[in-house]
């Protein structure tokens, strides 16, 4: 189990002053995740964060993250499983949150939020045997603040916004 807490101020430029005049910004970052390994089959993490973020003079943003996950691994099949749900609400993007993914092999995710809603992932990966290995992991975000995600060439008309990665390992 961890507690961890952050703290930054900086500057910003304040729009529509053509970069002359600069406010002080506070950012607070707090997580608390909690660990627990029953053996070495049954895994689960728990992770909470919030987020405050304030320009002097302007009301503050919030963002809140609660994120569960649950991995195992079959006792007699190669086969090991995670599976991950979060759920995000922030009030802009300075407020933000994120919640890192196990990704494919190399790899690392971590996807940020903003706005209110759930993502939900699955990892799965399979070794026949020591030359071959599969992964496979999917993850939908649904947003319950929009019925459009991005802009431009990665538009998305709807609130759904769904990835599927693989991958195969040959060793020699």
């Amino acid at each position: 189990m961890y507690l961890k807490y952050r703290y930054k101020k900086r500057e910003r430029d304040l729009s529509g002053t053509n970069n002359e005049v600069t406010l002080p910004t506070f950012s607070h970052q707090l997580r608390y995740r909690l660990n627990y390994s029953a053996s070495k089959m049954f895994s689960l993490r728990t992770t909470l964060d919030y987020n405050h973020f304030s320009i002097q003079g302007k009301t503050a943003s919030h963002g809140y993250l609660a994120s569960q996950m649950v991995s195992y691994q079959l006792p007699c099949f190669p086969l090991r499983m995670e599976v991950q749900g979060s759920y995000f609400s922030t009030d802009d993007y300075d407020s933000r949150v994120y919640a890192a993914e196990k990704g494919l092999l190399y790899t690392f995710f971590t996807p940020s939020f903003q706005g209110h809603g759930v993502r939900c992932s699955a990892h799965l990966r399979y070794d026949l045997n020591t030359h071959w290995m599969f992964i496979a992991k999917f993850g939908e975000t649904i947003y319950s603040d929009r019925d459009e995600i991005g802009s431009g060439n990665d538009l998305i008309r709807g609130n759904k916004k769904a990835d599927v990665q693989m991958q195969l390992r040959v060793k020699f």
